[in-house]
């Protein structure tokens, strides 16, 4: 009988724990949700730059390409800087890291069409 009396008591003051700690329990949950939803956007980031810096070195992306066309295939880049005479250029390169990582530069005229496309290797710096 005590031990029943005992296995009642942690059982219910175990359960009073819990139930004030609801608030952090869900707090922790939404935590991690917004977590794997940033790590599900960061390899769709990776995955489109991967695949437009393979495109690039198989001649598929062109000259005279439209912004649109561009955006459509690799999504929206890392940086959009527009200029004040309706030219702008594009940063793609991984998501998370920004020292030591290749990176696309996009060239558009005031049309919106690609004009230029520089990659920039880790390896050299330099731009191709």
């Amino acid at each position: 009988m005590r031990c029943l009396i005992l296995l009642l008591i942690v059982v219910m003051t175990s359960g009073c724990s819990i139930i004030g700690n609801l608030d952090q329990l869900f707090a922790l949950k939404t935590y991690s949700a917004e977590k794997d939803a940033q790590r599900r956007q960061i390899e769709r980031t990776n995955a489109s730059y991967d695949k437009l810096k393979a495109d690039y070195q198989a001649g598929r992306l062109v000259i005279g390409a439209t912004a649109t066309s561009i955006q459509d295939a690799y999504g929206l880049p890392i940086l959009n800087i527009p200029h004040p005479d309706g030219t702008s250029h594009w940063l793609y390169r991984h998501d998370i890291w920004y020292k030591d990582t290749d990176k696309i530069y996009l060239f558009f005229n005031e049309q919106q069409q690609l004009t230029e496309i520089k990659l920039e290797e880790k390896s050299t710096g330099l731009p191709k």
